[in-house]
């Protein structure tokens, strides 16, 4: 049987306040084969914007993406959906949006992407896995990956879009969460000008917490649980 993990993201607000708000929440799960091979399964609310977004997300044992498939809703109609595969020179999408209906998508590639972002947060953090963990504050960029939305919370679409990404990989600290505490590796993701996303990732890339501190939020792992 393959290695299983569940865990809960509580996505809070007003992180500078002595009482901060959950403003949405996440429900992932994680299958790891013997091979490598591993699969996201993620349920992503967000309370004020009505948005859940559902995404399944498979990655090889080199963590680059092989597949993956992007559902978007509001609480009162479907945003769009699309499923998404990707080959060593080819990144290709089937799929139906409310605002552009029926879409195929095939982009040449000159060799797989690295990263697809499909904005969990347990898929943001797979990402970290091509960086490396040495000379502090280097920034390092991962180029022509893609993504299914450039919006903050990926609420629309979903549609193929070329992304680079960049990152500066800030040394080992130990944090405490709901689910425990974890000693981990933090990044800092430069998400645009003058924002960033910290970033805290076990040594195998489950998440354990971001902070968006311009924004007073966090994404903390709330409950997890291992079937090795």
């Amino acid at each position: 049987m393959p290695r299983f993990i569940q865990g809960y993201i509580a996505y809070l607000e007003g992180t500078n306040t002595a009482a901060p708000k959950e403003f949405g929440r996440e429900f992932f799960s994680v299958s790891i084969q013997a091979d490598g091979l591993r699969t996201m399964r993620a349920i992503c609310e967000f309370d004020a914007e009505g948005i859940t977004r559902d995404v399944t997300y498979t990655v090889g044992p080199d963590y680059k993406p092989i597949e993956c498939y992007v559902r978007v809703a509001t609480e009162k109609k479907p945003t769009g959906s699309g499923w998404f595969r990707f080959t060593d020179d080819l990144a290709e999408g089937e799929i139906f949006t409310a605002s552009d209906g029926r879409l195929s998508q095939r982009i040449k590639v000159p060799e797989r992407v690295k990263a697809f972002g499909s904005h969990p947060i347990c898929s943001d953090i797979l990402r970290l896995a091509h960086l490396k963990a040495e000379r502090p504050d280097e920034t390092q960029i991962l180029k022509d990956c893609m993504n299914s939305s450039p919006l903050a919370h990926g609420e629309s679409g979903p549609i193929l879009g070329v992304r680079d990404y960049s990152y500066a990989y800030k040394g080992v600290e130990s944090i405490t969460v709901g689910a425990g505490s974890f000693e981990c590796k933090r990044f800092d993701w430069a998400v645009r000008a003058g924002k960033t996303l910290c970033m805290w990732t076990t040594a195998d890339f489950l998440p354990v917490r971001m902070v968006f501190p311009e924004g007073h939020k966090s994404y903390d792992l709330m409950e997890l649980k291992v079937r090795n």
